[in-house]
């Protein structure tokens, strides 16, 4: 298996803002989420494949908010299970709440995720859109998926990664919003232009 690192750069990004016109775009965040994966499939010149989104992903893993597990004590008690067997309950309890399709949402970024994909001919598949593909990374016990320490201990991904390829485990995984500088770079630059 082929590994290739594709790289968009800030100046990339800006340089392909006209992108974005005509789009349901609503924060900084959706600008990027847009064209890194617009412009990523572009380069990775991948065709008809499924491509795999994390969007929604920290609730399908249990590692969203540490107030899913307030149950677990009790859960424990009631079920005399494992705090991993307890803690496994209550994230798949809160994945199946927040994927109801009968409770209204904010969109986020997931439809503009699906446009960057389907605009690459490529089939879009999210934690939050396509429950019944996914849904089982969500029944994998609690200690495999999750391991706590958001976001560089997430277990589950150190697996994917290192099935791919080559991991380094001095890397540290870290979220665009806070790990990478180009969140507040590009929200600066749109505040000064527009």
């Amino acid at each position: 298996m082929n590994n290739e690192l594709i790289v968009i750069t800030f100046d990339e990004i800006i340089a392909n803002l006209n992108l974005i016109q005509g789009k349901n775009i609503d924060s900084v965040n959706s600008v990027l989420a847009y064209l890194m994966f617009y412009l990523g499939l572009k380069k990775a010149k991948v065709d008809s494949v499924d491509v795999l989104n994390g969007d929604g992903a920290d609730t399908l893993l249990g590692s969203l908010k540490s107030f899913m597990y307030i149950d677990t004590p009790y859960i424990m008690k009631k079920y005399n299970v494992s705090k991993d067997v307890a803690r496994t309950a209550c994230k798949m309890r809160f994945y199946s709440l927040a994927t109801n399709p009968n409770v209204k949402r904010g969109t986020g970024a997931s439809h503009l995720i699906i446009e960057a994909i389907q605009e690459n001919n490529c089939n879009a598949i999210l934690p939050f859109k396509h429950k019944d593909v996914i849904e089982w990374v969500n029944r994998l016990p609690y200690n495999f998926a999750n391991k706590g320490a958001y976001p560089k201990n997430k277990h589950l991904h150190k697996e994917f990664i290192s099935y791919m390829g080559n991991y380094d485990n001095s890397q540290e995984r870290t979220v665009m919003q806070i790990g990478t500088g180009i969140y507040e770079k590009l929200k600066g630059y749109l505040n000064q232009k527009y």
